[in-house]
């Protein structure tokens, strides 16, 4: 029998030695809980600057980052330790709601969507060459089609025909086309830039709207960022897209400063990238304003996208309601935008 004091206890030092965790167990769960700290010093850095070097690092979603670094801290979780796990555990969910493309569209998903009377509607849609892809947009009803990786020109003809009647409904590119009820304008393009988009002026409702769709470069799908060549190659792929974007943008700047502008399609890049500022002086991005539900339109992880590279910007319309939607015949979910024509956001 183990000797106790007079309560019947075991004596204070026998207790400590008894409640003492293994030194390695303490060393393993310092490590986590300092491994979670440090990554969330990084990643918020990254968020926070947007450097191109760190590109590999903001393509992932905030809440992939923050899930990783969750689980160190769940798993070094101790009650002589708790305190700090807690803290840092608070860290992430800040980092989360500051970082997190529009959580609040998480919140609007819960309310019904507004009626669409007398609204613009306005779809983005990459078809990845799909003809049948293009064809998915008709069941919205969408009184302006951004489509990027066009299928064959015949058939988009003859999808706007069917939409919308005889006339000229539809201005094609090499890669991105638009689609409209009204009656459509093509736009020159300089030369240098035709490969990336399409400008068209469509009269919907007695109002002019200047609509370009575009697609910028693709970015490289890789997960080896233990890899440099990973990270430089990221970094390069930025590069490339902000040269394409600053084009368009000095383009669009060109345009009549109270143009009512509808600028979709796939931008390749996360909606807080670092090359998207190139528009934020004249346009806004409508899901910020008016989304609703997840927004995320392409790299499905069990069944739910990731990354929202589809998007629509805007100047001189308010939105009122943006939701992206699945698609049966393409690897992007669709961008569906309603829109009124007076009262503009910006």
């Amino acid at each position: 029998m183990e000797p106790s004091g007079p309560t019947g206890k075991l004596p204070s030092a026998d207790r400590s030695v008894r409640s003492r965790e293994p030194v390695l167990l303490v060393v393993i769960r310092a490590t986590l809980w300092i491994a979670s700290a440090l990554l969330l010093a990084f990643v918020t850095l990254c968020f926070w600057k947007r450097f191109d070097a760190c590109t590999v690092v903001t393509l992932f979603p905030t809440w992939c980052w923050a899930g990783v670094g969750m689980l160190l801290v769940l798993v070094a979780w101790s009650r002589r330790r708790w305190r700090i796990c807690g803290a840092i555990a608070a860290a992430w969910l800040l980092f989360l709601i500051v970082f997190s493309d529009t959580p609040i569209s998480l919140l609007r998903a819960v309310e019904p969507g507004p009626s669409r009377d007398e609204m613009v509607r306005v779809v983005s849609l990459n078809c990845a060459g799909e003809a049948r892809a293009a064809e998915e947009v008709a069941a919205l009803d969408p009184d302006v089609v951004l489509i990027q990786e066009s299928p064959w020109h015949a058939n988009l003809e003859a999808l706007a025909h069917k939409m919308y009647g005889p006339g000229n409904h539809v201005q094609l590119g090499p890669d991105a086309s638009i689609l409209a009820r009204g009656e459509v304008t093509p736009v020159e393009v300089p030369p240098a830039l035709r490969g990336n988009f399409v400008h068209a002026r469509v009269d919907v409702d007695g109002a002019t709207l200047d609509v370009i769709s575009l697609r910028l470069h693709p970015c490289p799908i890789r997960l080896d960022i233990w890899s440099r060549e990973c990270w430089e190659n990221y970094q390069a792929n930025r590069v490339t897209r902000r040269r394409q974007l600053a084009k368009i943008a000095a383009y669009i700047a060109t345009l009549p400063a109270d143009a009512r502008l509808v600028v979709g399609g796939d931008f390749n890049c996360p909606p807080r990238d670092a090359v998207l500022s190139l528009l934020k002086l004249r346009l806004t991005d409508a899901f910020t304003i008016a989304g609703r539900g997840w927004g995320a339109t392409i790299i499905e992880l069990f069944g739910l996208p990731m990354i929202r590279i589809d998007q629509i910007w805007t100047s001189h319309l308010r939105a009122t309601d943006v939701f992206a939607l699945a698609t049966q015949f393409s690897d992007h979910h669709m961008v569906i935008a309603d829109f009124t024509l007076d009262n503009p956001q910006n």
